[in-house]
């Protein structure tokens, strides 16, 4: 079985900047990284997984970030020679790495600098009610855990975190404006995340009124809240032997104006236009967020004409691997070096 995500040791660690986005404590990286000018530059907003912080995402910034340079590189037919310049970068001194390269021209022998076609950053903040934004920690909790407000708790979380993450997509770029003034013409925004992350991954898609999302690629997430905490609620009365889906108590663990919400935007998530690029990894083994949540939604995407990079691996359970984020990187690049 693949080992649980971490970062490689030759990692290029990204510069990293925080900002206040609408009052979000916000972390940008890899702006350092970009050239003065560029053809785009694609922006990955990163969530988190539950009980987690950003600091988990912080890691995934940089290993997408390094990987993601490496690809557009590898990409090129241009691209001979590297500069790998040493940093140490505080993390066990891992080895620097600029998506900056050079290549000899076999008439003149003159060096010529190259860049890719698509630089990239990455964003990420703690998700509500997590980390540095902790209220009520139980509330992070799961029914199993002995929270019975988990259904409401996790989707009004979900659904917080996405209305966060389009505010801090829509303002960003006038935050850091005299930053990046005129530094790329074209940008691609990229939602991604992890478990908890991967639901808010599809949430965006659904509540994202201004269509200026570019991809989405969630992790261990599901395009159906209501599949998932139906099946999350029946694998929890079969443990305690004491529920039946139709009592009083199963409707307090999922309330009825609950299911409105959840249907409004499932319903928005299945229906989603196929310009959108869509990524979807699952571990095969998963017994919290199964892969089959995602078959019907696969199933109807690529009868409308869509065509998502679907990658299930086997052996695995609920945990994001390297493999998963290796295959991440490769489509990144793929979908933005046109």
């Amino acid at each position: 079985m693949d080992e649980a995500f971490h970062l490689q040791p030759h990692t290029h660690v990204s510069s990293k900047k925080v900002v206040d986005v609408g009052g979000i404590r916000t972390m940008v990286y890899g702006l350092e990284e970009l050239p003065k000018r560029c053809k785009a530059v694609g922006v990955l907003y990163l969530a988190h997984p539950r009980l987690q912080n950003y600091m988990y995402t912080e890691y995934l910034a940089h290993e997408l970030l390094s990987r993601c340079r490496e690809a557009a590189v590898d990409r090129s037919p241009e691209a001979d020679q590297r500069d790998l310049p040493a940093t140490n970068t505080g993390i066990e001194a891992l080895k620097a790495s600029r998506p900056h390269v050079t290549r000899t021209d076999s008439h003149t022998s003159r060096r010529h600098s190259y860049t890719p076609w698509t630089n990239y950053i990455a964003v990420t903040f703690d998700l509500r009610n997590h980390g540095s934004r902790t209220l009520t920690a139980q509330r992070s909790l799961d029914w199993e855990a002995g929270n019975d407000t988990h259904a409401v708790d996790m989707m009004s979380i979900i659904d917080g975190s996405t209305d966060n993450l389009l505010l801090v997509m829509q303002y960003l770029p006038a935050v850091l404006d005299a930053q990046l003034r005129n530094v790329a013409p074209k940008w691609y925004n990229i939602v991604s995340g992890v478990s908890l992350g991967g639901h808010i991954a599809w949430r965006s898609v659904a509540r994202n009124k201004d269509q200026d999302i570019f991809a989405i690629a969630p992790i261990i997430g599901s395009p159906s809240m209501r599949t998932l905490f139906e099946d999350r609620l029946d694998q929890h009365r079969q443990k305690t032997g004491s529920l039946k889906n139709t009592n009083p108590q199963c409707q307090y663990l999922i309330p009825e104006p609950l299911k409105d919400i959840i249907a409004r935007d499932d319903a928005r998530v299945f229906d989603m236009s196929t310009d959108t690029h869509v990524f979807i990894a699952t571990g095969e083994d998963d017994a919290l967020v199964k892969d089959s949540y995602s078959h019907e939604w696969i199933e109807h995407f690529k009868k409308n004409g869509g065509s998502p990079e679907y990658v299930c691996q086997e052996g695995v359970g609920h945990v994001c691997t390297n493999y998963m984020v290796t295959r991440l990187a490769e489509w990144i690049v793929r979908i933005t070096s046109g």
